[in-house]
């Protein structure tokens, strides 16, 4: 293994703090089940020696529910992940690559932001996307007008995005505290160690009234998953190495009241078509969300 890449222990439930778990599964990372996967996901660009005694891990908090790897890369081993082992190329031809119902779903989220906020112009409404990616989304909140900041670690994407005219910064520390309107995090507190504190820290930077809009991959099912004698990782919710907290419905929920936010209703959205089918599955999709689904809106206190 190298030196500077190892696996640390998250021994405790993040949300609530409570150390009492039950363990859903524990694989060793070069077991076939989880390495298999791994190879061909990563097209080999991890070295079996790199996971070498540690475990796949799955748990769940047995006071507030949630699930999460217990056995994650450190800082210099996520480095690696995110930046060696996921292609930068391949993951910019996909998003380069993508179809129209991707942008024009940016779209509705954007227009749907003003509304949020009880404000009449756009130029009005400061946003940041964290974990902006190649600033897709930061693009089309520009387009319409917002004032707009980008958060990401990732030297090209952050490059790319400076190019693209979009103010970016590294970190949410480097946010001026009570000065955002509206937080974007689109697939990303499923990937960070210590989602509780990550939201807290968001949460400085937003005004009173300010609304966060979190969404992560469905966890509801993982559960069920893991308890089949038959399974193998995939890429879902529980995607080895990646996707280190499982989120459901409840739990998400519960990691914006722990920091003393507000759950409100989702936007809603029509699907840019016309007609009562859209109007449908605009209705229906709004009340998934907040039922079921695990992309939620948050208001900070007024």
């Amino acid at each position: 293994m190298d030196a500077a890449v190892r696996f640390i222990t998250r021994s405790s439930c993040d949300l609530c703090g409570a150390k009492k778990k039950e363990a859903l599964l524990a694989v060793n990372f070069c077991d076939p089940a989880i390495f298999d996967f791994l190879e061909s996901y990563y097209q080999g660009r991890i070295a079996k020696s790199v996971l070498t005694g540690a475990q796949y891990e799955l748990v769940k908090c047995t006071v507030c529910g949630f699930i999460w790897q217990t056995q994650i890369l450190n800082d210099p081993g996520m480095a690696k992940l995110y930046g060696d082992w996921i292609s930068s190329e391949d993951s910019l031809k996909k998003k380069q690559g993508a179809s129209l119902s991707l942008y024009a779903g940016y779209a509705r989220e954007v227009k749907a932001i003003p509304h949020l906020l009880g404000r009449k112009y756009p130029f009005d409404v400061k946003v940041v996307d964290y974990g902006m990616g190649w600033g897709r989304w930061c693009l089309t909140a520009k387009s319409f007008g917002l004032n707009v900041v980008g958060v990401d670690l990732s030297d090209e994407r952050i490059r790319l995005g400076r190019q693209n005219g979009i103010e970016v910064v590294r970190d949410a520390t480097e946010l001026t505290p009570a000065t955002v309107d509206f937080i974007n995090a689109e697939q990303v507190f499923e990937h960070v160690p210590h989602p509780r504190k990550t939201l807290e820290t968001l949460l400085e930077s937003l005004t009173p009234g300010g609304v966060i809009r979190i969404s992560v991959p469905n966890g509801r099912r993982i559960e069920a998953r893991v308890r089949n004698p038959a399974w193998k990782a995939a890429k879902d919710a529980a995607h080895p190495l990646e996707h280190i907290n499982i989120f459901t419905n409840r739990s998400l929920k519960q990691l914006g009241r722990r920091v003393g936010m507000k759950v409100i209703g989702h936007p809603f959205l029509l699907s840019g078509r016309r007609g009562l089918r859209s109007y449908i599955r605009g209705i229906l999709g709004k009340y998934y969300q907040e039922c079921l689904g695990t992309c939620l809106y948050f208001r900070k206190a007024g």
